[in-house]
């Protein structure tokens, strides 16, 4: 439970911190939201396809191989560089419109 917590302690703030300051404290958290949301659908759907090809093959294999090709996969995709003078690190104004 002691290294769950640790891992927890040690990825989020910095992951956090990468997403604000490329993005902006106005969407930086809210981007960092739905990442995290895409990784628990990810993970419950590869859980439920490891589950799937066990019952339906009776083994894993499938399973590893088609995370193995997806992940490779998503090593090549390309990121876009968003540039810090494009207005994405300003905070929305509360004051009325003049």
């Amino acid at each position: 439970m002691l290294i769950y917590c640790l891992d927890w302690f040690v990825t989020l703030p910095p992951t956090i911190r990468l997403t604000t300051d490329k993005l902006g404290v106005a969407i930086g958290p809210l981007v960092y939201g739905w990442m995290f949301v895409a990784h628990q659908v990810g993970a419950s759907a590869g859980a439920e396809g490891g589950g799937l090809t066990r019952t339906l093959d009776g083994t894993y294999a499938p399973a590893f191989a088609l995370s193995g090709i997806l992940s490779i996969v998503a090593g090549f995709c390309p990121s876009t560089e968003i540039e810090k003078g494009s207005g994405a690190n300003t905070v929305p104004s509360t004051s009325p419109a003049a």
